[in-house]
């Protein structure tokens, strides 16, 4: 159960992610550049969305609460150390998806401008340039990645963690209660035995 808790709050990080990276530095993931001009007699391209975000926001989350660790770490370091480690990989995996729907949407919206064998070859620079934006931006921002990273994955485990402890330490005082309540009915000379006793 808490593992699952874990991988539901990791999702909803890499949805935030996602929106943030849309929001900043890939506003345009949204927005298509102008092709072939502008005719005032229709909307301007600009207010077309080719993109919506809320593919690479559901495709994070799917990533992201399919990568968490459920492996039963016996150390609480390690737990923290395998959850900022998926955090990072959710957050580059976010950029990705958002840089790869990005020229998607770009390469759909051109191809009733382009010949056949740029359609031909377009799925491979689609590929190329979603490789090319992450790896710079990834290590432009892999400061910013590693400490949020760690930040997110350490809050996750430690939160879950501390819910688990409180609500196992109850059950815990619960059932010692119930344990000496029970005892003490049992116990010879009392009420309970006595009227039970012939």
């Amino acid at each position: 159960m808490t593992v699952r808790a874990e991988k539901i709050a990791a999702a909803l990080f890499a949805i935030l992610f996602a929106y943030l990276l849309k929001c900043t530095i890939l506003d345009y993931a949204t927005e298509p550049k102008v092709i072939g001009g502008v005719d005032f007699d229709r909307p301007i391209p600009q207010f077309i969305p080719w993109t919506p975000v809320y593919y690479p926001m559901l495709l994070s989350a799917a990533f992201a609460y399919w990568i968490w660790p459920t492996k039963a770490y016996t150390s609480l370091a390690r737990r923290i150390a395998g959850a900022s480690f998926a955090i990072v990989r959710a957050a580059y995996f976010a950029m990705f998806i958002s840089f790869f729907c990005a020229i998607s949407g770009e390469f759909y919206s051109s191809i009733p401008h382009l010949m056949k064998m740029e359609i031909l070859w377009g799925p491979v620079g689609v590929f190329l340039g979603t490789l090319q934006g992450t790896v710079i931006f990834g290590l432009f921002f892999a400061h910013v990645f590693i400490m949020f990273g760690v930040f997110v994955g350490s809050l996750i485990v430690l939160g879950a963690h501390l819910v688990q402890h409180s609500f196992g330490s109850g059950s815990d005082q619960r059932s010692n209660l119930s344990a000496i309540l029970r005892s003490a009915k049992n116990r010879p000379g009392s009420a309970g035995s006595q009227e039970s006793s012939p």
